[in-house]
């Protein structure tokens, strides 16, 4: 067995309403279908017809910290420069860099429960 991409991940969310909103608004991801018959309340996002982000409700968040994993990475599209005055527009804090090496731009923010969110823009995408 090979492991040939990643299927999805899977968040806990705090407040329903509001990780939608941030996954939807500010990701650009849409609520799509979702088996009827899992035992545990959620949705599915997807990114087209993929879907790629499963968000979980109702189990509680842990206080500790999440182990090894840091961030939840998106590949992007359009300019970043409009990510950045959305996400200014919204009042989420953010970082953003364009890597030399690469001309890849990166933003870095948090959702509302705290998860890290990369965006990487092509360069010929990416107006740093």
């Amino acid at each position: 067995m090979a492991v040939t991409g990643l299927d999805h991940f899977a968040i806990l969310s705090s407040d329903v309403q509001r990780t939608t909103q941030f996954y939807t608004e500010i990701v650009g991801l849409k609520v799509g279908f979702r088996p009827p018959d899992l035992s545990f309340p959620g949705i599915w996002l997807y990114a087209g017809d993929v879907p790629i982000v499963h968000v979980v409700f109702d189990r509680p968040i842990p206080t500790w910290e999440t182990g090894a994993v840091d961030h939840l990475s998106f590949k992007a599209s359009g300019d970043a420069n409009e990510m950045a005055a959305l996400l200014t527009s919204k009042g989420i804090e953010f970082s953003k860099r364009t890597l030399a090496r690469t001309g890849i731009t990166q933003i870095f923010l948090r959702d509302p429960d705290n998860v890290g969110v990369e965006f990487n823009y092509p360069a010929q995408n990416a107006a740093a």
